[in-house]
């Protein structure tokens, strides 16, 4: 009999179980639970494949958004009699990260060692299978693919496994150091963080505005650069040269500006000496010739920027893609791999749980809805069927919430983090009965999932 872990010193992590529940209409009793499986989505929707085409004959890297990097040697596929592959041929990739795409994926998270069950969390799982015209490929033994993998934690405990799907069971293959920085994420970031200004537009002089005919040092303005003949009016706010017209009469020593309004292209200025101070707000304005000249560079140099700034919006995006860290990674067989460990994260309490519905038709149908309980602000991920009685482990310092989704629909029940608090029994060896809220929410792919899981 196997047993399942219980120490605090080795505590339960992140884990997606699942319990094997058969893919059957709601009401049916033909539901699984004895089996476990090593892929068994819930959702319709599952997390997709990425597909890309390479020439066998030759080396080949496919680069990834979020920062993965997929080195391919010549020459190392095989058919499934052994036969080497030549022309073209199709990798199909896809990675999970996220507590919704893990659920999505339906991909087992039990690691067995030495007669007891660990959970896993993971750094990041990908699945990894090529084909040629439709029909499979492998890679050739003593071949293997080299990635930079894109990773989400950079925690030197982590090992590399390899999926046996056949008996649903993860085999340890390797343990790696700490995590690199994700090269990808670097270089998008020290682009963004290079100095680009938009341009100001000019202003047409406005004889009826008071003007601070005063030299302003602009240096620390290049949005200003080239204008020549600038003339500083009030802008109509802040304290009003008019009114204080001693300041045309003080000798200042220094005169500052400050964007305040890039919109209007106001700026706030701050005029001073080492018994005086006068602030107010101002426009660059230009007269005639002056005008008309800067204006024509101002809508160039606009164009520019636009163009510019549509592909630093672009990077902005890829940045958010990109995981911050990166971990070499070896395979020599396609299939399903994680990056994973199972370790402490706070000190864990452990709960018999059982579960129910204010939704008739999930009370109904107990044994067809899928429990997933998200711990640990989202780092632990574990799967239960709703009929089933678990062992349940949480850290009370840290958020955790429980969805239910009914097999055959898109119909999801939850129980968010202050409910899953107050439903604990007093005792830790009595049972904890969890009563999931009805809701007209639905969800049908991992994003929104994900979106769930945050609001609670």
């Amino acid at each position: 009999m196997k047993t399942t872990l219980l120490t605090p010193a080795r505590a339960f992590s992140a884990a997606l179980v699942l319990l094997s529940l058969a893919a059957c209409n709601p009401g049916s009793n033909l539901a699984d639970n004895t089996r476990r499986r090593a892929v068994d989505p819930v959702l319709e929707n599952n997390v997709p494949f990425r597909d890309f085409t390479i020439r066998t004959e030759q080396d080949d890297t496919i680069t990834l958004a979020e920062g993965t990097k997929i080195f391919i040697p010549a020459g190392i596929f095989v058919d499934t009699k052994g036969a080497p592959v030549k022309g073209d041929v199709q990798i199909h990739y896809r990675a999970f990260y996220s507590p919704g795409e893990i659920i999505a994926s339906g991909i087992s998270m039990f690691y067995d060692s030495a007669g007891t069950e660990h959970v896993f969390t993971s750094a990041g799982m990908f699945e990894i299978k090529g084909t040629q015209n439709g029909n499979p490929i492998a890679i050739a033994p003593g071949k293997s693919i080299d990635m930079d993998f894109a990773s989400s934690r950079d925690d030197a405990t982590y090992s590399f496994y390899q999926m046996d799907t056949a008996k649903a069971e993860w085999k340890y293959l390797t343990t790696k150091g700490k995590a690199e920085t994700n090269a990808l994420r670097d270089k998008l970031v020290t682009e963004l963080a290079k100095s680009f200004s938009k341009p100001v537009e000019p202003k047409l002089y406005d004889p009826s505005k008071p003007v601070i005919n005063i030299d302003v040092d602009v240096k620390d303005h290049p949005e200003l650069a080239g204008y020549e003949g600038l003339v500083w009016q009030y802008a109509g706010s802040g304290n009003d040269p008019e009114k204080n017209k001693w300041i045309y009469d003080t000798d200042w020593k220094t005169a500052r500006l400050t964007m305040k309004d890039s919109t209007t292209c106001m700026y706030g200025m701050n005029l001073t000496n080492p018994s005086k101070s006068f602030t107010t707000n101002v426009f660059p304005s230009l007269k005639g010739e002056d005008f008309t000249k800067a204006m024509t560079e101002f809508r160039t140099n606009m164009e520019k920027f636009t163009a510019a700034e549509n592909i630093r919006q672009q990077k902005r995006k890829e940045v958010e893609t990109a995981k911050p860290y990166e971990r070499k990674t070896r395979v020599s067989s396609f299939g399903l791999c994680n990056w994973d460990q199972w370790a402490p994260y706070g000190i864990p309490e452990q709960i018999f749980a059982e579960f129910h519905f204010d939704d008739p038709e999930f009370e109904n149908h107990r044994q067809n809805v899928a429990i997933y309980f998200v711990a640990v602000d989202g780092r632990v991920v574990s799967a239960h069927n709703g009929a089933s009685s678990p062992t349940l482990t949480f850290i009370g310092s840290k958020n955790t919430c429980i969805i239910g989704l009914l097999r055959g629909t898109n119909k999801v029940t939850i129980l968010g983090n202050s409910d899953f608090l107050s439903s604990l029994s007093k005792k830790p060896s009595d049972l904890s009965v969890f009563r999931l809220q009805a809701t007209s929410q639905t969800v049908s792919n991992s994003q929104e999932l994900d979106a769930l899981i945050d609001r609670l």
